[in-house]
């Protein structure tokens, strides 16, 4: 190597330096603190497993023409993603399903869109952004409201990019927190 001032050296391993660190961040998963309800109660997920699971009702499609992949790979994610029992997650309500707890996702959702809607089951505007994909999502029981949260990533190849997988788990995380929310602390929905 060639006798370079230090200025220079230090220069070019700063510029190295910052292009490794934006490649480690490539596919980082962003997502809002999440709201999560008074009646939320972690105990609800095992309510849920002794029913038959948990209906994941998925609107807006991450991945056009690789639906079934999509679908597949949200219900694995989700069944990683949380504290406590096994559940199962679906995408294909079975025809004796009488829980009235059920994941909402949308894919696209437009900026004014939140969790209540989804739950209410109102049509959602989609709003797609360019080089990413956004999921607003809300575990529900009945039409309210019990945890929702909103996630974004670097738009993913497909549904096998692990950048996919860790945005449905981030969401799976804070959909099915393993405690209630303190009452002094971050957004809460009174109900």
């Amino acid at each position: 190597m060639k006798n370079l001032p230090s200025s220079r050296i230090a220069k070019t391993a700063m510029v190295v330096s910052a292009g490794l660190i934006m490649a480690g961040c490539a596919g980082q998963v962003v997502s809002n603190q999440g709201i999560i309800s008074d009646n939320y109660d972690p105990k609800t997920l095992g309510y849920a497993a002794t029913r038959g699971g948990v209906f994941v009702d998925i609107q807006g499609d991450p991945f056009p023409g690789a639906e079934a992949q999509s679908n597949q790979v949200i219900t694995e994610s989700l069944g990683r993603a949380h504290f406590g029992p096994k559940v199962d997650f679906f995408t294909e309500k079975p025809a004796d399903y009488r829980s009235p707890y059920r994941i909402a996702m949308v894919f696209g959702p437009a900026k004014n869109t939140n969790g209540d809607r989804l739950c209410r089951g109102d049509d959602i505007p989609l709003s797609i952004e360019p080089g990413e994909t956004t999921v607003l999502a809300a575990f529900c029981n009945g039409e309210k409201r019990l945890t929702s949260t909103r996630a974004w990533v670097t738009q993913p190849s497909g549904p096998t990019d692990p950048a996919f997988d860790n945005l449905i788990r981030q969401v799976g995380v804070q959909l099915l927190p393993p405690r209630r929310q303190p009452k002094d602390r971050g957004p809460r929905l009174r109900s």
